[in-house]
């Protein structure tokens, strides 16, 4: 092994090896869940971009690559270098990247991709989504604009993913979704998107995509927001005989 990182959220390890390949470990359980191969030399160093989309690397054979870190697909080739390269840095910005090689000379480089935010802010959401777990209902747009802070964008915005029905939702890629999957399913019978983005850490589009991916192969039927909780509230009912009280439940 010639080069280590780890990813911004803390849950992936990406490594570099002499057997010129990359793999991606998970940092809590230690498995290898994707190994990146194909290379002409040996991997001497790599990095992963600040949104953690994509995994940059230099080679022995002169070449710097970019990797999209999903799926595994090489996205850009940078060549120049007369040597192998040594190492690879990023500008704190994310716009440019620098490769340093045998030859005695560092390249500054126009990365040139656009870093793939979240597509939504996952900590909103899941604030939205706890606020109808406890009331059986979306905040309306005053509670958002008072309450949570929102902006008049960020209002209309949030309210319009979140009543997108699941099935028509566009399902992305995600690192070993199978695997994933079985792991959820074990521990929740019937998920749903809070769930997920709590207890699983998956951001807002990976919990919607893991949704539609169990809905399309049969595992399960719905995929809500939330499950609402169960409330028994006792409510006083009088019959024509005062003595005669019965509790009724909802």
């Amino acid at each position: 092994m010639s080069s280590v990182a780890l990813t911004p959220d803390g849950k992936y390890i990406i490594s570099g090896s002499w057997d010129r390949t990359i793999k991606i470990w998970d940092f809590e359980t230690g498995k290898m869940i994707n190994s990146l191969e194909g290379h002409k030399d040996v991997v001497s160093s790599v990095i992963i971009t600040s949104g953690g989309n994509y995994i940059i690397s230099g080679f022995w054979d002169k070449t710097v690559k970019v990797w999209d870190f999903k799926t595994g697909e090489i996205i850009k080739s940078f060549q120049g270098h007369r040597l192998g390269v040594n190492s690879v840095a990023l500008t704190p910005d994310g716009k440019y990247l620098l490769s340093a090689a045998q030859d005695k000379t560092i390249i500054i480089w126009n990365l040139d991709i656009k870093e793939e935010q979240k597509d939504e802010n996952t900590e909103k959401i899941i604030k939205i989504l706890e606020f109808q777990l406890e009331n059986d209902r979306l905040p309306t747009k005053m509670e958002l604009l008072k309450e949570f802070s929102f902006s008049f964008e960020e209002i209309e915005h949030y309210l319009d993913i979140l009543k997108k029905p699941i099935k028509k939702w566009k399902s992305i890629s995600i690192t070993n979704i199978k695997q994933k999957a079985e792991k959820i399913l074990k521990e929740l019978e019937k998920p749903n998107l809070l769930e997920l983005m709590v207890k699983f850490g998956l951001s807002f589009q990976e919990a919607r995509s893991m949704g539609k991916f169990l809905i399309d192969n049969g595992w399960i039927e719905d995929f809500p927001l939330v499950y609402k909780k169960i409330r028994k509230k006792q409510e006083l009912i009088t019959t024509s005989e005062p003595e005669n009280i019965a509790l009724k439940s909802r």
